[in-house]
């Protein structure tokens, strides 16, 4: 953890700036705020447009991922500038900011909230798992009762574990070698047996993570899995 010495340390070397404009003082200015726009959602599998995000009769299968949401486009400014301030300057607490202003309500009960992990190197080398702190955010929002009875507790369980070092996806142009690249990467930590899975990561390109992810948990016997990401590729 950064601390309070490190935070300003951040803040020195990295002045406080809009991540959509440059404009000094604030993370995100209101002009930028207004601009965001939600990103229409898709089948995961097959990456066509579908309303609500749910997979594709068509598309679906045993071990698949069963549907997505997807809150931005990483295209727009906003987003592509908080995303490379979050994973190449480790601000932390931009992205905690910035998800804190979110409804991620994705009309459906899960009973536990999973971050997609990092690989051991890459979350010493970033200080955090970017994953993590929307899911941290989702969980907590989701857990919130807004019905007379309330909801029970949605616990973020780190239940997936990554066995070993792969090159970033975003650095891998075609679909084989992406699926290639993460084949095999995840092994599973804890009981999924009949649980319904909210999967988190911060951004959705072809997906291969994600699936592989969703095939893990599936095949531990978790019943239901559904993505929510931050961003996706358009």
């Amino acid at each position: 953890m950064l601390g309070k010495l490190g935070a300003s340390l951040v803040d020195f070397v990295y002045p406080l700036t809009c991540v959509g404009c440059g404009k000094m003082g604030v993370d995100f200015c209101s002009i930028c705020k207004q601009e965001l726009e939600k990103v229409e959602q898709i089948c995961p599998m097959c990456g066509k447009e579908n309303i609500g995000g749910s997979v594709h009769k068509m598309c679906a299968k045993k071990l698949g991922i069963d549907g997505l949401t997807a809150v931005y486009t990483h295209d727009e400014k906003v987003m592509s500038g908080l995303i490379y301030r979050v994973k190449f300057e480790f601000n932390k607490e931009l992205l905690k900011k910035f998800v804190g202003l979110l409804d991620f309500e994705v009309g459906k009960r899960f009973d536990m909230v999973v971050p997609v992990p990092l690989s051991i190197y890459r979350r010493n080398w970033r200080g955090f798992n970017q994953a993590k702190v929307i899911a941290n955010e989702a969980g907590g929002q989701l857990s919130r009762p807004r019905v007379e009875g309330g909801r029970p507790n949605l616990l973020v369980v780190e239940c997936l574990k990554r066995v070993r070092n792969t090159k970033q996806q975003s650095k891998i142009k075609d679909r084989k070698s992406r699926l290639e690249n993460v084949r095999g990467i995840f092994e599973i930590t804890s009981d999924v047996e009949g649980k319904i899975v909210l999967l988190v990561d911060d951004v959705f390109t072809s997906g291969a993570t994600m699936r592989e992810a969703t095939k893990v948990l599936k095949r531990a016997g978790a019943k239901f899995v559904w993505g929510l990401v931050l961003a996706r590729r358009v």
